[in-house]
């Protein structure tokens, strides 16, 4: 009887690692395909980043040039 209830241990303990596994790759399935359906939108944040960043520094220049322009005329 004690070996019949250690094959069932064995047995229950490798069920129990394969959901384990099983659950770990699902997870990483999740993940993947979250990564790949929010690439696009990762992408579009960056280039608009980007692109408020060149704005900011035009904007930044243009104010400056305006700043020099009002000093050379008090002066």
């Amino acid at each position: 009887m004690k070996g019949g209830t250690m094959d069932l241990i064995d047995q229950v303990q490798m069920m129990v690692r394969r959901i384990e596994f099983l659950e770990e790759q699902s997870e990483q399935r999740a993940k993947s395909n979250y990564l790949q359906t929010q690439e696009p939108y990762i992408r579009e944040i960056e280039m608009l980043k980007s692109k408020l960043m060149q704005e900011r520094d035009i904007r930044e220049q243009i104010v400056e040039k305006k700043n020099a322009e009002v000093r050379s005329f008090k002066s």
